[in-house]
């Protein structure tokens, strides 16, 4: 039971950290991390791409691609 109640918790937790970027947050938050600036156009099209720029959302593997 301690269980169930610990992974609700964790789960909304998880949820209510979601965050919604746009192209320059994003951005920001990249260069904020260190990420080099050379870099930072390529995560942000896959990130809006593979998410929306939603964090919360988990993609999915595509099998097509093996």
């Amino acid at each position: 039971m301690k269980a169930v109640i610990l992974l609700f918790v964790l789960g909304v937790i998880g949820s209510s950290l979601a965050v919604i970027h746009d192209n320059c947050s994003l951005a920001r938050e990249l260069k904020n991390h260190d990420i080099p600036e050379e870099d930072i156009p390529t995560w942000v099209c896959l990130a809006n791409h593979e998410s929306g720029f939603n964090t919360h959302h988990v993609g999915v593997p595509d099998p097509s691609n093996r």
